[in-house]
């Protein structure tokens, strides 16, 4: 029979009346408006619920009525009433929320009473199915009948004379219109639609006795002695009519009457097919039961689904859809854990569970799919739920599931897609995972940083965060945290009010050198309006007349400075910072005189601003100060917690100064103070250019990589704050001051790149517009120097002089351009002339010239900054020095001149070095006071110099020469790539063979040559080898090998020969003291610390330093032992010492000369030059000079005799 448990599932289908016969049959009443009354069945193991829902086995679709109301159910000993939703059931008037059921009671549900009913009649035991048993159905049927008060079905007419026909053939009444006799209880015939059919024969046992056990439908007992006698059936009464009736002679037999035998073979034939549509309608039960089961499955209703799949399993055990069944329950088990609940772990399991069970039984292969594709779902959808709860414990599930998806998915079509999507889900997962780790971690260092007052690493941390997570840039803990780092930052700018006093007075320095300044000029008629331009080159400042170019005057400020000299209208004068000693100067334009200095301290950083009779000055240790103009004095100075850059003027009453990262300083102006702080994200050292002012604006440059750099404006937005209003692009790297005129603005950027744009402050328009671009061909890496003029001009000095014109969308270039070199430093402009400096290739002098700003010719030009290459002196009876320097002018001065101060600008000659060459010039010192000058391609070749300065003679070279050339005898050696070149300078000159390295040696680099005599010379390579080099006869005049020795790493400055011994150091620390004639070594000693300078032989003994900070005499002996020591303070030794009247001279590098006792190496005076030096001290007709590093000669005071 049909379980019970799944009646409910057909809807408002009719069970047949049998399969409840054995049943308590409880049910309900559906009361209607229209006074029509529903019956519906209740069984024990299938609770009916009740609801709007169409899924609800009684469905109420009134208002108030919720999806699932209520559940009527047993309770293994009473029928029950639950609230399945939040809203209450009315029961016989009250609100109840649980209640037991007695018959009787009413529940209202909207507009509709539903009556729950409990008969109390027992069920006769089962007898055999036939005709008897539909009796006793029909007899259940009717006492049902009339303890349920509803209408009863009407009896078909057909049923009803084929009774009456047969009572009237058993009592052989007339056939017209006479009654038959009744007996004792009316034949009643059951609509069709009524009428049960017979128990289907498929009906397992064990649901029967299942059903007979626990659900026994009990009748209400009779007493057996008044028990009404059985009531004859109609079989019986066709007997007795059939048996009853006298048969006449002659008449038929009513039996064997063809009307009675058709009727009967009729009712037989309608009885069979009617068996034949029952047991197809039994069938077709069975499959919509299971079909409908499937179906809540599919619509996810899972409880009630798996429930109805599992009793279906349990009655229908043989059943063909059984093992589809069984499979259905444990994939629907998967589906719920994993799809209902999205607890796909546990839908893992039953995954696994389910494939385990399934394995071994036949046809589990086409299951295959099905397995897979819940898999997939699976790692898919539990990737996703990590993500989004931020689980990496899911992530198990997700690798688990994603392999049973490769291991079932078909080999023909792999999951492909299936799998990037779980890949790029696990990603994003881990993407989702990492940020929120990522945030709890970073906001929390952050505040640990701001608690521990560190800004700036808050700031670095929060950077970070917004490159990885960019939309954490709006959330409010993180935007929270930034107001209070900017206030923290704020809080820790100081401010101060040391009033430093400037000192007017210059340092006692020697006085100024011979300087050798090579100038030439077109025109010489012309006078002098004495004003001056400016040129640094080396560590010099010259201040150079605009007319005449002659330099005028000449200070030593140090190298490498932070900005060039900024030109100040009051006096007029320059301000200048002296790298050397750390100060600020003021210096007088046009004499070059000292007006103030100012120490800092530490080194400036960046261009400062002059404004208001003040001096803003930004410097390393992250302090601005305010210098007043005037006095020099330092009236502000404000400490940052970063090193800043600016600053620039914001309006009348405040500055901004750009950190170095992340944020900018808005500066009230009096006092000068930090008044506020705003956040810009620039990257750490990102911005090098110097801050532009530009009406309510203030421009700076970040630079993004070397070939990308963006222009961002800002504007003061509040007392307090700055905002950007503007950004735009830029190709290349922007180092250079960018510069505007009018709406104009030009921005230097590499490689040699111009780029306009367009400025307004305007309302309405945009603030900055983006315009053309122009680049030289060819370019180089040349710093950029830009001067605006009118009407879109601007002039470029870069690899040479250009004139830009801005036309429209185009930067057009003049096709003249002049001063081919890299230039050096800003232009400076007077009236119609541009002053440019450049350098050559060849040189690190500096040329400056003067230039027509529309023609681009030039009337003179001066080099300044040249070192000098080589000196000879000539000590006849016309006493004379001869020196080259490296820019190729060579010059002729006495003992007069040089006991001068000033300028010597003109030069004996100067000597033919091709503008294309790339390789500096090397000099050195010949015999007969002559110098030997050596030059590479595209022209290699060699000058003699005479005791003249003149050239004597010349000689091309077969290579580029590595080092200075040097007297071998009456020959002259050159050392070339791969050789030594003995160089014919006259035609009888005998040849002499080249030393070269045997084939297959690597090439060694040279690094200076030293002569011994006339047939040797000791040559020394880069990479720490000494070779003894020897000019034979046999069998032809050649230059030999005779010993090498290979050094225990690379030398330390250069050698210098005394007295045919020389010593070397290494940055090994091994120091040792060569013979040079045998080129064996004769004293050796590892210093520590190790050498930071070279070591010179001299009359004292052996002199070195270590550790950049101490001077060392060593005696000549085996071991190099210690004769003296003393402190350098960190100046290095700018040539051999010279020993005279007694007295050991030392020069060094930083300017100071100083005099020693040779035994003790106690001071016995100390003199300090105008620059850093280059050589040591020499003699020239009895005066000691030593030459500066810009090409002078400075004259020094020696030792008085004894």
């Amino acid at each position: 029979m049909t379980p019970p448990s799944l009646r409910g599932l057909a809807g408002n289908h009719k069970l047949p009346l049998s399969m409840g016969r054995h049943q308590s049959m409880a049910l309900l009443e559906i009361i209607h408006l229209t006074g029509g009354i529903e019956r519906r069945d209740l069984y024990k193991r299938q609770p009916m619920s009740i609801g709007s829902h169409p899924s609800n086995d009684l469905r109420i679709d009134e208002e108030g009525v919720e999806v699932m109301h209520a559940r009527v159910s047993w309770n293994k000993d009473s029928w029950e009433v639950v609230a399945a939703g939040t809203a209450s059931i009315e029961l016989n008037g009250t609100e109840v929320h649980k209640a037991r059921l007695r018959s009787g009671d009413t529940m209202r549900f909207g507009a509709i009473d539903v009556r729950f009913m409990d008969p109390d009649a027992p069920v006769p035991q089962e007898e055999p199915i036939g005709l008897k048993a539909d009796s006793e159905e029909i007899k259940v049927a009717q006492k049902v009948s009339k303890s349920v008060p509803v209408k009863s079905p009407p009896v078909k007419k057909s049923d009803a004379e084929l009774a009456k026909s047969l009572e009237l053939l058993a009592h052989e009444a007339p056939a017209t219109g006479k009654k038959a006799s009744k007996h004792d209880e009316p034949l009643e015939v059951v609509d069709d639609e009524e009428r049960p059919p017979a128990r289907s024969s498929k009906t397992p046992p064990k649901a029967a006795r299942a059903t007979a056990d626990d659900e026994v439908f009990e009748e209400t007992p009779e007493d057996d002695s008044h028990a009404s006698p059985a009531r004859p059936g109609i079989l019986d009464k066709v007997k007795d009519a059939i048996g009853s009736k006298p048969q006449r002679p002659g008449d038929m037999d009513p039996v064997k009457s063809p009307l009675v035998l058709g009727l009967l073979g009729g009712s037989i034939l309608l009885v069979l097919i009617g068996l034949t549509f029952y047991f197809i309608a039994d069938r077709r039960t069975t499959i919509q039961i299971y079909d409908e089961a499937v179906g809540l499955v599919d619509s996810q209703k899972y409880n009630v689904g798996i429930k109805a799949l599992e009793e279906f399993v349990e009655y229908f055990p043989e059943h063909e859809k059984t093992p589809e069944a069984l499979a259905k329950i444990g994939l629907a088990k998967v589906d719920q854990a994993a799809t209902a609940n999205s607890n796909y772990p546990e839908g893992l399991k039953l995954l696994r569970e389910f494939v385990g069970q399934q394995r071994d039984i036949p046809g589990f292969d086409a299951l295959k799919d099905q397995v897979a594709t819940r898999a997939g779902d699976i790692s898919l959808a539990a990737a996703t739920l990590a993500g989004k709860q931020t689980n990496p414990g899911l992530f198990a599930t997700v690798d688990s599931a994603r392999t049973m998806l490769v291991t079932y998915s078909s080999e023909s079509v792999p999951p492909t897609q299936k799998l990037r999507e779980i890949d790029d889900a696990r990603r994003a997962a881990e993407r989702a995972i990492n940020k929120t780790k990522d945030f709890r971690t970073k906001t929390e260092a952050i505040k640990q940083a701001i608690a521990g007052k560190q800004p700036m690493i808050a700031l670095a941390i929060r950077r970070d965060l917004l490159s990885n997570y960019p939309d954490f840039m709006t959330h409010k803990e993180v935007r929270d945290l930034m107001v209070q780092t900017l206030e923290l930052e704020r809080s820790l700018v100081t401010s101060e009010e040391p009033a430093t006093a400037a000192q007017t007075a210059d340092s006692e320095i020697l006085p100024a050198p011979k300087v050798l300044a090579f100038n030439a000029r077109s025109r010489t008629d012309q006078v002098s309006e004495n004003q001056v331009v400016w040129s640094l080159a080396k560590d010099c400042l010259y201040g150079v007349d605009t007319v005449t170019g002659l330099p005028v005057w000449r200070r030593a400020v140090g190298a490498d400075l932070p900005f060039f000299p900024l030109e100040e209208s009051s006096l007029p004068s320059l301000i200048v910072y002296d790298s050397e000693r750390d100060e600020l100067l003021r210096l007088n334009r046009q004499t070059g005189g000292l007006v103030w200095r100012q120490t800092i301290g530490v080194r400036v950083q960046g261009q400062p601003l002059l404004d208001g009779g003040q001096i803003y000055l930004t410097t390393e240790d992250h302090s601005l100060l305010k210098i007043d103009m005037q006095s020099g004095t330092i009236i502000s100075q404000v400490k940052f917690s970063q090193p800043v850059i600016g600053p620039a003027v914001s309006g009348d009453e405040h500055l901004v100064v750009i950190g170095d990262q992340d944020v900018s300083y808005l500066l009230s102006r009096r006092p000068l103070a930090c008044v506020g702080v705003s956040y810009l994200g620039q990257k750490a050292q990102s911005v090098q250019a110097p801050l532009v002012s530009m009406g309510p604006y203030v421009l700076f440059v970040e630079n993004q990589s070397e070939q990308a750099a963006t222009l961002r404006l800002l504007k003061q937005d509040s007392a307090t704050t700055v905002g950007e209003v503007a950004q735009a692009p830029v190709v290349g790297m922007v180092v250079d001051e960018p510069v505007i005129r009018g709406r104009d603005l030009f921005v230097p950027s590499s490689v040699e790149r111009v780029s306009a744009f367009s400025v307004s402050d305007t309302t309405g328009e945009k603030p900055l517009t983006v315009g053309p671009t122009f680049q030289v061909q060819g370019a180089q890496g040349s710093p950029i120097f830009l001067t605006p003029g009118p009407e879109g001009q601007v002039w470029m000095a870069s690899s040479a002089l250009r004139r830009l014109q801005l036309v429209a969308d185009v930067i057009q270039s003049d096709s003249n351009v002049a001063a081919v070199g890299l230039s050096s430093q800003p232009i400076q402009s007077q009236g119609e002339y541009l002053f440019n400096a450049r350098r050559r290739p060849f040189t690190d002098a500096v040329t400056l010239t003067q230039t027509l700003r529309e023609k681009l010719t030039s009337d003179w030009q001066v080099i300044t900054g040249a070192q000098l290459l080589a000196t000879a002196t000539f000590e006849g009876e016309t006493p004379s020095l001869i020196a080259v320097n490296e820019a190729g002018a060579t010059f002729r001065l006495t003992p007069a001149q040089l006991s001068e101060s000033g300028f010597q600008t003109e030069a004996a000659t100067r000597l033919p070095v091709d503008d294309a060459t790339k390789d500096r010039l090397y000099g050195g010192a010949l015999a007969d006071s002559q110098i030997a000058v050596a030059c590479s391609e595209p022209q290699a070749r060699m000058w003699v110099i005479n005791r003249l300065g003149l050239v004597d003679r010349q000689a091309p070279l077969p290579a580029n020469p590595q080092g200075r050339p040097i007297p071998l005898g009456k020959k002259i050696v050159v050392p070339l790539v791969g050789r030594l070149h003995v160089a014919r300078t006259g035609a009888g000159d005998t040849p002499v063979q080249d030393f070269q390295f045997p084939a297959g040696d690597q090439v060694p680099t040279w690094k200076q040559l030293l002569p011994v005599d006339t047939t040797n010379l000791i040559a020394l390579t880069v990479d720490g080898t000494l070779l003894q080099i020897r000019q034979q006869q046999n069998p032809s005049p050649h230059l030999a090998e005779v010993t090498r020795i290979t050094l225990p790493g690379p030398t330390i400055g250069e050698v210098a020969m005394f007295q045919g011994r020389f010593v070397v150091a290494c940055g090994t620390g091994d120091v040792q003291l060569f013979d040079a004639t045998k080129l064996e070594p004769i004293g050796r000693r590892v210093m520590t610390p190790a050498p930071s300078g070279p070591a010179y032989v001299t009359e004292a003994g052996v002199l070195i330093e270590t550790g950049s900070d101490t001077l060392h005499c060593l005696n000549p002996d085996e071991g190099l032992t210690t004769k003296w020591k003393r402190p350098t303070e960190g100046g290095t030794l700018s040539g051999p010492p010279l020993m005279w009247n007694g007295q050991l001279i030392l020069t060094f590098r930083d300017g100071q000369i100083l005099t020693v006792d040779p035994q003790t190496g106690e001071p016995a005076s100390e003199q300090w030059a105008s620059g850093r030096l280059d050589s040591g001290p020499f003699l020239f007709s009895q005066q000691l000079f030593v030459r500066t590093w810009d090409g002078g000669l400075q004259r020094i005071t020696g030792p008085a005799a004894p």
